[in-house]
């Protein structure tokens, strides 16, 4: 294994008016593109299923959370994008501009990322991978290729296909067990030489107040007893990518995020996205046995107690290696 690089960033709160500014440039992608629907159910225990309607995931009952999935996943992305002034921090650039280079996303979602990526190095090709079919159809670059693919199966492809591989904020749709069999397979069907990049949040609310930090902790535990999802994967990613043995030249990197109005609009929306993935987690969290009102009531409360104290902050980390070959 190569001798692990961590670099640690703390961005500071930013002036309101430079988010402002930037986020009024994002152009939304044609809606109709992402209206696709599907309903899909994946067994997670003997008693337990995850059900997908569109790209949104409940627990249990089929009872959609909300209706703009698609228009929050665009916002994440581009609020990524403005956290760190990229969409990748392996050292990709002159590969990305210069060759027909491979690129694999994984878990694209709506497909974001590749049609931001693809646009700026129409040399390479653009591979996106979901679940779900809820990724354009109708109108894309020609170096994009989207395809339905269960990650938790064989991925569909040779081995040493691609040179760079992206996947970012899986850590609520994989178990424990599966991120093992992932990036195995992920590292798979990455060239000699090639990148496999993880992006992914702590979900630790650093500066929390009570009501928040006890829905957390109640919240976590409950999905690892009753699914064993590790909704916490940043330190599970960086522990099996430094473990892989075809993997070396580690590198990893984090940047703190505001969390609500006083950190401008990245942190407006980190803490809207924030609030979003915690009400939908309530049935995965039944048993806890506050009822549907009483737990949006609790949510509720603790988002506001986080804007209220305007000094919450998470982390997102990214992590990024090398496969031994070149």
């Amino acid at each position: 294994m190569g001798r692990a690089h961590s670099k640690s960033t703390q961005v500071q709160a930013m002036p309101r008016d430079r988010y402002n500014q930037k986020f009024t440039q994002i152009q939304a992608l044609p809606r109709d593109c992402y209206k696709q629907k599907c309903l899909i159910s994946s067994p997670c225990s003997s008693n337990t299923t995850i059900t997908y309607v569109g790209d949104t995931k409940m627990y249990g009952k089929n009872e959609v959370q909300r209706n703009d999935e698609c228009d929050r996943l665009h916002m994440v992305h581009f609020s990524m994008r403005d956290l760190w002034k990229t969409n990748f921090s392996s050292p990709i650039e002159d590969l990305l501009t210069n060759k027909r280079a491979k690129v694999l996303d994984v878990g694209c979602g709506g497909g974001t990322w590749i049609l931001d990526t693809s646009l700026k190095y129409p040399k390479s090709e653009f591979f996106g991978i979901d679940i779900l079919p809820l990724f354009p159809q109708c109108i894309k670059p020609s170096n994009v290729t989207f395809s339905q693919c269960n990650i938790l199966k064989r991925l569909p492809y040779d081995d040493n296909v691609f040179d760079y591989i992206h996947m970012r904020f899986m850590g609520s749709s994989l178990t424990f067990s599966a991120w093992e069999f992932v990036i195995k397979e992920l590292v798979r069907v990455l060239k000699s030489g090639g990148y496999i990049e993880i992006c992914e949040v702590d979900h630790i609310w650093m500066n929390e107040g009570p009501r928040a930090g006890k829905l957390r902790a109640k919240v976590i535990r409950e999905l690892i007893r009753r699914y064993n999802i590790c909704i916490m994967a940043s330190s599970l990613a960086r522990r099996i990518l430094r473990g892989n043995d075809q993997l070396t030249d580690f590198h990893q990197e984090k940047r703190m995020v505001p969390m609500g109005s006083w950190g401008g609009k990245l942190g407006e929306v980190f803490l809207e996205n924030a609030k979003w993935g915690v009400k939908n987690l309530k049935n995965a969290v039944d048993s806890l046995g506050v009822g549907d009102v009483r737990y949006d009531a609790m949510v509720d409360s603790a988002i506001n107690e986080i804007e209220f104290k305007k000094n919450v902050f998470d982390t997102v980390h990214r992590f990024w290696a090398k496969k031994i070959g070149k």
